[in-house]
């Protein structure tokens, strides 16, 4: 990967350089290949919080890289709850990572409320569906 060094060109042009100008410095035309690396696949993330399953997130998701899904609610007799105040389920956040097939899904958002063991509720994400012929990976972080 190409760090700018040893190019003779000032740091503060490198900027309008990566941006696809055509500079002028000292007699000397800069160009911006001259400051820029190979060619880079970018990154694709949803993020999706807040809200019901709608199909629509499945298809924003569609074979990202990354597909950060809520899933307040683990237990499945909560499934009313998640449609009063308007969250999902993990059941619910998993069907729209399987429809969406990403490299990777991290389930976030878990509810906040004890339960009887005084642990957080929301049940175990790793008690998702499998899906063997998924290509990406479910990693589940902690509740935001």
């Amino acid at each position: 990967m190409w760090n700018g060094k040893g190019t003779g060109i000032p740091q503060k042009m490198w900027s309008r350089l990566q941006k696809g100008e055509t500079l002028e410095h000292e007699g000397r035309i800069l160009t911006p290949d001259m400051v820029l690396g190979e060619t880079r696949r970018g990154l694709s993330v949803t993020y999706s919080t807040d809200t019901r399953p709608v199909p629509v997130i499945a298809e924003y998701a569609k074979d990202n890289d990354l597909f950060i899904c809520e899933g307040m609610y683990g237990e499945k007799e909560k499934a009313a709850k998640a449609r009063e105040y308007k969250h999902m389920t993990f059941q619910e956040a998993a069907r729209l990572g399987r429809e969406a097939a990403p490299r990777e899904m991290w389930l976030t958002h878990y509810s906040p409320s004890p339960d009887r063991a005084g642990g957080l509720s929301g049940g175990d994400p790793g008690d998702l569906p499998k899906d063997q012929n998924s290509p990406g990976r479910l990693v589940h972080g902690t509740g935001l």
